[in-house]
């Protein structure tokens, strides 16, 4: 992770994360894609989005994990 993405999360979002990694019946990965000139980001350091699919007590919750120049994780964003 980068060093200041732990300050950026939510308490709201640390929260949610638990309670469904407790559910978690699945982690699936479903892909990788490069940021590109093509792409509206505001955050010059992001390099690559990569998704992921959980599946949690009857429901998919998916995840994307923007990942900076170096490789590591910048922000994760996840939607049910």
């Amino acid at each position: 992770m980068s060093a200041n993405f732990a300050a950026k999360v939510s308490a709201a979002f640390r929260k949610q994360l638990g309670a469904n990694l407790k559910q978690m019946k699945s982690f699936i990965y479903l892909g990788r894609e490069k940021i590109t000139s093509d792409h509206f980001m505001l955050d010059a350091t992001a390099a690559e989005f990569v998704r992921y699919r959980m599946t949690v007590a009857g429901k998919n919750v998916y995840y994307y994990f923007r990942m900076n120049k170096e490789g590591k994780i910048g922000w994760i964003v996840f939607e049910d």
